[in-house]
């Protein structure tokens, strides 16, 4: 199983990773971060494909 996320296409460590899908296959993620990078390429956010057990970056709340 995999997760869909965002994470900031800058590399700030203050912006925290977003989640859009979880629980899919790991080919329907890379297929969905596949089309929404093709669709969005000047985003300030970069699709990615993580496993399911991945735990989301929280941004600023990290680091304080």
């Amino acid at each position: 199983m995999a997760k869909l996320i965002l994470v900031d296409s800058y590399d700030r460590e203050t912006v925290a990773d977003v989640l859009l899908e979880d629980n899919l296959t790991e080919v329907e993620a890379k297929a969905k971060a596949e089309g929404y990078n093709k669709t969005n390429p000047y985003s300030d956010w970069f699709a990615k494909v993580v496993a399911d057990d991945y735990k989301l970056w929280e941004g600023m709340a990290e680091l304080v």
